[in-house]
């Protein structure tokens, strides 16, 4: 049986230092929510919230709301920002949930369900805070006053 170590084990047998949040690291949680007007939102519509600071890693993510209607198709990812190399990490609107569901039925969309979200576990290695956001397709004026929530949850320390 062969033995090999982690990529974090090896930085310590080779007495490097471990990076902030990958061993006894504090889990933080960023929220948000919106409640919906009478107005209705179309497919390239956005609903802005929190930045991740920066170097978090995202370690889970879901959006949560009650039946939104006929319709209502929601992503949680996040804006463009520059990385501590100098390069843009690009804006992903589908990073932590892609297309959670609430047209017909109450939902808790959790990431990782899809297979797509390329934002899970990856630290952000950038030179600023990184803006979250909702993404949607059209969303019927029967959402009004109804509440949709995301919760991201991450270490950075």
């Amino acid at each position: 049986m062969a033995q090999v170590n982690g990529k974090n084990l090896a930085l310590i047998a080779a007495g490097k230092k471990i990076p902030g949040g990958e061993i006894n690291g504090r889990v933080k949680v960023l929220h948000e929510s919106y409640t919906f007007a009478a107005d209705v939102f179309a497919a390239t519509d956005e609903i802005l919230g929190p930045s991740l600071p920066a170097g978090a890693t995202v370690i889970d993510a879901y959006v949560a709301a009650p039946s939104l209607g006929a319709t209502g198709i929601f992503s949680l990812g996040h804006k463009a920002a520059a990385d501590v190399d100098g390069n843009v990490v690009a804006e992903d609107p589908d990073a932590f949930v892609a297309a959670a569901d609430f047209g017909g039925a109450a939902a808790l969309a959790r990431a990782g369900v899809s297979g797509k979200e390329a934002g899970l576990l990856s630290r952000f290695r950038t030179t600023q805070e990184v803006q979250t956001f909702l993404t949607c397709t059209e969303v019927t004026a029967t959402a009004d006053t109804l509440v949709i929530d995301y919760v991201i949850t991450y270490t950075i320390d």
